[in-house]
């Protein structure tokens, strides 16, 4: 691997002369992202292969991506978007149930505990008992626990919103991007793909098809991005959920669909096969048409897991034309496919990415030298608003944090991190004092250099913003690139970026930001309202661009306060 390089020039007794840094570079590191162990088939390989290539799930779909000839189609379930915090059927029952047992026994009011709600669950005359038959109560749930249309709306809104999307969606959305398939149907009610998407491709115009029943206007065999939602749209409130609703598909769908399939390889990740809707009107009958899945479909399912019975009955009815894929998980399989594909960034990406990381902080560290309030919550924060401003791809994932948008991994590594590197080459250390930490530059000359060749003619703009927030105090910082973060949230997920919508997302990032209502009491919200007409005046306002703020799991929070972390300036 090569080692990123940064510029370090030593003046000498007579002449200056020159010296490059080493900067070795693992790339886990610098994207946050932990190890994954590509997706393989568990069946060992037959003597006849022995010594040759074994054919993974990643590369069987890599060649269809590959294949000029065909244009494959993908079908994606519930499973694909677990890991965004999407809840699949079987968990969704459960907190089905609960929101139902506080709004019918409950009152509307109170905490209940597992121990008050799973006994009436399981003694409605509708619920079908067994651990096996978990997922298979989500229709019934839905029917029976979710009335009236306006509370099942709302349950449904609140179980499939996700503050960000996995790693398997971020490396779809680029695969999306690059045109190797331009068309996905789901059954699923969440925005993932959509979201992920967004992400990489800001201006993306995503044809969306039956958002309300009967809506083909958009539908389009040849559209660069279109996504077809197989049951509805849930906002709309024509979601389909129930057994009666998911016995069959609008036939007008399906009559469009069918060509599609005709002439299309269909690859299903991390869907269970339980919908009559989809298995028996559309995948099954499609048997008895003249076609047959001559282009194959393709079924992954996680390891170890059993095929449903529908999908075992199109399994026998497809003979060859079926091939049954076992993968690790979806984002294990995303993963693999993008190493396979050569869309994963490669190390001269990292390069640049940890070069204009270390620039960028040594920037602030310049610049606000002589701020009583810099230090790790404000370089955070201004580190997070430029990065996302000025779109300066830093392969950063940034967490909801209790201080604001936070990536630790980049900036607080042990190895990579930002102040590491920083100390390591002399640009500027990191030193608590008086239990904070602050920043102190070791090489102003060397710094303004880097800057300079590594953030180029962004530097007087960014150095503008810099001024603006410098004289700021650390809470308004805080305030301004948390309300940054939501705002940019929302218009990437295209919701409301109204000033309510804005202060309620803020007032949900974490316990702490209420703090700020409370030293405020008389007015509480108006600090927040100034603080986004202060944002208007000084043009600060987001263009929905960048990822998605990721929230973090209560493990890791419970960690974080555990060790201190949370409170470090």
């Amino acid at each position: 691997m090569r080692p990123a390089r940064i510029r370090r020039r030593i003046r000498g007794n007579s002449a200056e002369s020159s010296e490059q840094l080493s900067l070795p570079l693992n790339e886990q590191a610098c994207i946050g992202t932990e190890e994954i162990v590509p997706t393989h088939l568990s069946e060992p390989l037959p003597p006849s292969t022995a010594g040759r290539i074994a054919e993974t799930p990643a590369r069987l779909i890599a060649a269809l991506f590959r294949d000029k000839n065909v244009r494959p189609l993908l079908l994606l379930g519930a499973g694909a978007s677990y890991s965004s915090g999407v809840p699949t059927a079987d968990i969704a029952v459960d907190r089905i149930a609960r929101e139902a047992f506080v709004r019918r026994v409950g009152g509307g009011l109170g905490n209940p505990s597992e121990a008050d709600w799973r006994p009436w669950l399981t003694s409605q005359p509708w619920f079908v008992p067994g651990e096996e038959n978990r997922a298979e109560n989500f229709p019934l749930a839905v029917k029976h626990l979710l009335t009236p249309a306006a509370f099942r709306r709302d349950v449904l809104m609140k179980l499939t919103r996700t503050a960000g999307v996995g790693a398997g969606y971020e490396h779809l959305a680029r695969l999306w991007k690059r045109g190797y398939f331009s068309t996905i149907l789901s059954p699923n009610f969440d925005q993932c793909p959509l979201l992920a998407l967004r992400a990489v491709e800001s201006v993306a115009q995503v044809a969306e098809v039956n958002r309300s029943d009967g809506d083909f206007a958009q539908f389009d065999p040849n559209a660069r991005y279109q996504f077809i939602w197989l049951h509805g749209n849930n906002e709309n409130y024509t979601a389909l959920a129930t057994p009666e609703e998911v016995s069959q598909l609008n036939k007008g769908l399906v009559s469009r669909l069918r060509p599609l399939l005709d002439y299309s390889p269909l690859i299903v990740i991390g869907y269970r096969g339980a919908e009559a809707s989809i298995m028996d009107h559309l995948l099954l009958d499609k048997n008895r048409s003249e076609m047959n899945y001559p282009k194959g479909l393709y079924w992954c399912v996680r390891r170890g897991e059993e095929l449903h019975p529908r999908v075992a009955q199109l399994r026998a009815a497809l003979g060859g034309n079926f091939h049954l894929l076992e993968i690790d998980g979806f984002d294990e399989l995303m993963t693999a496919l993008a190493e396979e594909l050569g869309e994963l960034p490669t190390k001269t990406w990292f390069e640049g990415a940890l070069s204009r990381r270390v620039a960028l902080a040594s920037l602030l560290v310049k610049d606000l030298r002589s701020d009583p309030y810099f230090g790790r919550i404000k370089m955070a924060k201004m580190f997070y608003l430029l990065d996302v401003i000025f779109n300066l791809d830093l392969g950063t994932r940034y967490y909801r944090a209790a201080y604001g948008p936070l990536d630790r991994k980049a900036l607080q590594d042990d190895k990579y991190g930002v102040e590491a590197l920083a100390k390591r080459y002399n640009l500027f250390s990191t030193e608590k004092i008086d239990g904070k930490y602050r920043y102190r530059p070791l090489n102003l000359d060397t710094i303004e250099r880097l800057v300079s060749e590594h953030l180029g003619d962004k530097v007087a703009e960014m150095r503008a913003i810099v001024r603006k927030l410098g004289p700021r105090t650390l809470d308004h910082t805080e305030i301004v690139a948390t309300l940054y973060a939501c705002w940019n949230d929302l218009l990437i997920r295209q919701r409301s970026s109204s000033d309510a919508a804005i202060i309620a997302e803020f007032l949900q990032w974490s316990p702490t930001k209420m703090r700020f209502l409370a030293e405020h009491q008389r007015e509480p919200e108006k600090l927040l309202q100034n603080a986004l007409s202060w944002m208007r005046d000084q043009r600060l306002i987001p263009k929905g661009r960048g990822g998605l703020t990721w929230q973090r799991s209560k493990v890791e929070i419970d960690a974080e306060h555990a060790s201190g972390l949370a409170g470090t300036q």
